[in-house]
């Protein structure tokens, strides 16, 4: 993706103990110049609202807040199909792209549609930042009152 898109930079957040493999990678790829390594971030929506693109490539997720996050800055998501979360949260694919865990061929087509497509990726954008308000507070305070009025409701025994 890198060599193909010369001006694409990948910022790489977070922390973990393969960082100097990975630095040492990008390096011997020739592609150091376009991979920045921040570390942690306490904050990192201002990055997440320039991205072109958020990449989630976990091999197992819970919830996905940063994909939410990522979503409500009206950011394109390209996430692994793993479990639990992405599915759930990108509505099976209706609002980011869904991969098959560890298919870094699949990952990346995904990714260089929307860099080389962003126009076709905005009107997905604007439909998942509208998603988000699903995982509001007050929302989800709704969906469980009426989970336990119906529980409680019901002859369980």
């Amino acid at each position: 993706i890198l060599v193909a898109n010369p001006s694409a930079i990948l910022v790489i957040a977070g922390i973990g103990p393969g960082r100097k493999m990975w630095e040492g990678l990008a390096e011997s790829l020739g592609v150091n110049r376009q991979v920045k390594f921040v570390g942690y971030l306490d904050n990192p929506m201002p990055l997440i609202m320039r991205a072109a693109v958020y990449v989630q490539s976990s091999l197992h997720e819970s919830f996905g807040l940063s994909i939410v996050e990522a979503m409500a800055c009206g950011t394109p998501v390209v996430a692994t199909d793993c479990y639990f979360g992405p599915a759930e949260i990108l509505g099976d694919g209706m609002y980011g792209q869904l991969v098959e865990v560890g298919n870094t061929i699949q990952m990346a087509e995904a990714i260089s549609n929307i860099l080389d497509h962003p126009e076709k990726y905005a009107d997905i954008g604007r439909l998942a930042s509208k998603r988000v308000e699903d995982f509001s507070p007050d929302n989800i305070f709704y969906l469980y009152k009426t989970l336990f009025e119906r529980i409680s409701g019901e002859d369980s025994y």
